[in-house]
């Protein structure tokens, strides 16, 4: 197969969604911000992020006993929570978060689960992604999703690999926002040509290779490569004809020792999702922001109780946020059963009282508008109990 014949959605699938790498310390060129359809930016936490320390359930009367040396502050004291309505908080380093809480952009959820009951990595994020009852589902629920969309719509995977999330049928791309040294000439020759006629994609590609106009957006020294990633989201989507559906991870939530509190390993995780869920705000201006929900997920929460080294292990029940000019917020969505005894799941874990297929129902539903009959038949089949909810999104 000569270069020129090389088809660019090919030799995405050959090489594993490895596209569009820009060279290091690369400029991304802004574009004048469209207004576009409804956006959906989808945050996929990997490891299992704790969601009693997200979503912290603060006042009921067992949390500290049952939380120990993990529990946090209340919102009056220092290093407190974040209040949220007088009973749950957030977690201290979700400044961001906060402030879009308290201007009714954040909407958070608690005792979020999906279909899966038992407690492997692997298994729990595979049904979370392919939003089915069972692991061997090989697409993902958010490329089933495409297309019911019009067909000016576009989605991107901002990473190493299209996660299970974007596979499938429908068309998709990939950019990962930096690597350690410049590819060779060869490498840079397939993509030109990949990239010629690409109306999304071709003007961020060549704008890579020039270094970028002074009206670039430039990537900073010494930022994290999560919120880098955001920052390259925001630019992408903001580009007249720019994506709609954008896909995120960020690893590192499996907190199985020295999870620590208000400060530690799991506060740096939370600042580092804070601070690229601000970039991405920040990114997306004017109408851009206000049609935009980005959805945080995790694949499951964690123990309630503490374990023996200051951490908490593979749980049930977990917390979620939507966030953006397009979620009615400014609250917690729950059924609380408490923390003790009989309303734990399994005597051990949150319980999973809300399916997370029913928000992204209601997102997908409310939001971007789509049908009915295909989100049931389509995107989450067998679904039947898990009914939209709603009040989610802005009229």
């Amino acid at each position: 197969m000569g270069l020129a014949h090389i088809d660019r959605r090919r030799f995405l699938a050959l090489s594993g969604g490895v596209a569009l790498s820009s060279l290091a310390q690369t400029n991304f060129a802004f574009a004048a911000p469209g207004s576009g359809g409804p956006s959906l930016v989808v945050v996929n936490l990997l490891g299992g992020a704790d969601g009693l320390s997200l979503v912290v359930p603060y006042a009921d009367p067992h949390y500290a006993a049952v939380r120990r040396e993990l529990a946090l502050a209340g919102p009056a004291e220092p290093d407190g929570v974040i209040d949220i309505d007088g009973f749950f908080g957030l977690h201290p380093a979700l400044a961001f978060c906060g402030k879009s809480q308290s201007k009714g952009e954040l909407l958070a959820f608690t005792g979020t689960a999906s279909p899966y009951r038992s407690r492997s990595h692997f298994d729990a994020q595979d049904i979370l992604a392919n939003g089915t009852n069972e692991t061997k589902a090989r697409s993902g629920w958010l490329n089933r999703t495409l297309p019911f969309l019009d067909k000016e719509s576009d989605a991107v995977a901002v990473g190493s690999l299209v996660p299970l999330l974007l596979r499938g049928d429908a068309p998709v791309s990939s950019w990962i926002p930096s690597i350690s040294e410049a590819p060779d000439e060869t490498f840079l020759k397939v993509m030109d040509q990949l990239y010629a006629d690409d109306p999304l994609l071709g003007g961020i590609w060549e704008q890579s290779r020039r270094g970028g106009p002074g009206n670039a957006l430039p990537v900073e020294d010494g930022e994290k490569p999560f919120v880098q990633a955001c920052g390259v989201a925001a630019e992408m989507m903001n580009r007249d004809g720019g994506p709609r559906i954008i896909s995120l991870e960020l690893s590192g939530w499996d907190t199985h020792a020295s999870q620590g509190t208000a400060e530690g390993r799991l506060a740096r995780q939370f600042g580092l999702l804070d601070d690229g869920l601000a970039r991405l705000a920040d990114g997306l201006t004017g109408e851009r922001w206000k049609n935009t929900i980005i959805v945080v997920m995790s694949e499951f929460g964690r123990t309630v109780q503490t374990n023996g080294t200051r951490g908490t292990d593979h749980g049930t029940g977990g917390a979620m946020l939507l966030l953006g000019g397009a979620v009615k917020g400014g609250r917690v969505v729950h059924d609380w059963r408490g923390l003790k005894g009989k309303a734990l799941y399994e005597d051990r874990d949150l319980y999973p009282s809300i399916d997370l297929r029913s928000v992204f129902k209601s997102v997908l539903h409310d939001h971007m508008k789509i049908a009915s009959r295909p989100l049931e038949k389509h995107v989450f089949p067998e679904s039947a109990s898990a009914a939209r909810m709603p009040d989610l999104v802005r009229a």
